[in-house]
């Protein structure tokens, strides 16, 4: 770093130096331009340092003195429980079905079109999209929300999903129902076994559309599970994830405009799904889900006078609470296997589905992943054999778990090769002991 002497250059120049002579006088002006506005910006901050602060004076409050610092806000909204006013409410993570929050999950209620969740999942996984379906007379004059179905009008399996879920189509339910089952008391009974078989054990399914019937009802927590289950359709996340679409309407000159009843598509960051509903009996229900960094939530609310705070409520405590704890993808090889009586000793085992635990922020390390079955298996095996299921533990409490699969086919050993295979082992062995006496030596 160079050190320059202006005082030398000034004398150099044939000026003066600094505060000799004449410039004495001119260096205490221009000191005195300097300190004024000085001396003035001191005072100024003194009296503002004197005044009351602004959080202090009246009108301001607890929310205004947050707003002015949004560091602090934040912390303090990431705390606190969610506010809701639904009668029930669950907030489960999508994949390991943890139960995050809840207030009265297991009540038993009227689900409205909600329903219409477990008809999507039901005929997702019996029909194909491109099958048509014939409207009965009885699916085209089904009261409530509606498709604008004609008797006789051919639709195919895709396009009706699209009017099951985005515009709530009873008559699309309807149409679906028969089409599968042959009648709509016989879907519900197709209903009520899959919804035992995914474990929603307090549900007892009436018709495919949710119209308020005796007997016809489900819980928060059924419901945050029979969503959890159709979220893993590709076809179904899609539909009800779309905002708008258009369909085929035989015999007019447009197409039919479906929009998504669900606002939260347009206003939630990260909302992907999934269905609205309303009866006199249920109330509004709502079963919102939303996707950010990697985790997913399902929120549920019943009988709820405002559901779209109430879904943004706890999909925000959620969000700020939990963050997704990866513990195995989908085809992801997850350990190997030590094989008996194969042509090889181990197998890869791999992830059926992905398993992303949802935990609290800070606490990531403190789950406690256990393998059950898998550990010892006997030829021969195919390739997708059940070979166990891994589980993951948060304080010895299940949180999630996932199926292992054979990752490759193992054939049974022939004679010839199991006395081969047990001389080459022996062979080892030997070779082996042989190999520690000589370095013990």
């Amino acid at each position: 770093m160079r050190i320059i002497d202006l005082s030398r250059r000034r004398m150099a120049a044939g000026r003066p130096a600094p505060y000799a002579g004449g410039w004495r006088t001119a260096g205490r002006r221009r000191r005195l331009a300097v300190i004024g506005p000085v001396i003035l910006l001191i005072a100024v901050v003194a009296t503002v340092l004197a005044a009351p602060s602004a959080v202090d004076q009246p009108g301001w409050g607890r929310a205004a003195a947050l707003r002015a610092d949004p560091v602090i806000q934040t912390v303090r909204e990431a705390a606190a429980e969610p506010e809701v006013g639904a009668a029930s409410a669950v907030l489960m993570g999508a994949d390991s079905r943890r139960i995050l929050w809840e207030r009265d999950g297991a009540a038993r209620r009227a689900p409205a079109s909600t329903t219409k969740i477990m008809t999507a999942l039901v005929v997702a996984g019996l029909a194909q999209p491109d099958q048509e379906v014939t409207a009965s007379r009885r699916a085209a004059a089904t009261p409530g929300s509606s498709i604008w179905l004609g008797e006789g009008e051919t639709l195919d399996v895709g396009d009706l999903l699209y009017g099951l879920l985005l515009t709530s189509g009873n008559d699309a339910a309807v149409a679906l129902a028969e089409h599968v089952a042959g009648s709509v008391e016989g879907f519900a009974v197709l209903m009520n076994a899959k919804a035992r078989e995914i474990g929603a054990e307090e549900t007892n399914f009436r018709n495919p559309h949710g119209l308020d019937e005796p007997g016809h009802y489900t819980t928060a927590r059924d419901l945050a599970l029979i969503t959890a289950a159709a979220l893993e359709d590709p076809l179904l996340a899609k539909v009800v994830a779309t905002k708008k679409v258009e369909i085929a309407w035989p015999g007019h000159n447009a197409e039919r405009v479906l929009r998504n009843k669900n606002r939260l598509l347009w206003e939630y960051d990260g909302a992907d799904g999934v269905k609205t509903g309303f009866t006199d009996s249920a109330g509004k229900c709502l079963v919102a889900s939303a996707t950010r960094n990697g985790l997913q939530l399902v929120a549920v609310v019943m009988g709820s006078p405002g559901i779209w705070a109430d879904s943004r409520a706890l999909l925000d405590f959620g969000f700020a609470t939990f963050s997704p704890k990866v513990v195995v993808r989908r085809g992801e090889i997850f350990r190997t296997a030590r094989v008996a009586g194969g042509d090889r000793e181990r197998l890869a085992l791999a992830a059926s589905a992905d398993l992303v635990v949802p935990v609290r922020r800070g606490e990531e390390g403190g789950v406690e992943v256990v393998q059950e079955g898998g550990l010892q298996l006997r030829a021969p095996i195919k390739a997708g054999s059940l070979c166990g299921r891994v589980r993951a533990l948060v304080d010895g409490e299940e949180v999630g778990s996932v199926i292992l699969l054979a990752a490759d086919d193992v054939r049974a050993q022939t004679v010839y090769r199991s006395f081969w295979g047990k001389l080459w082992s022996l062979f080892r062995m030997m070779v082996r002991n042989i190999t520690a006496a000589a370095h013990r030596r």
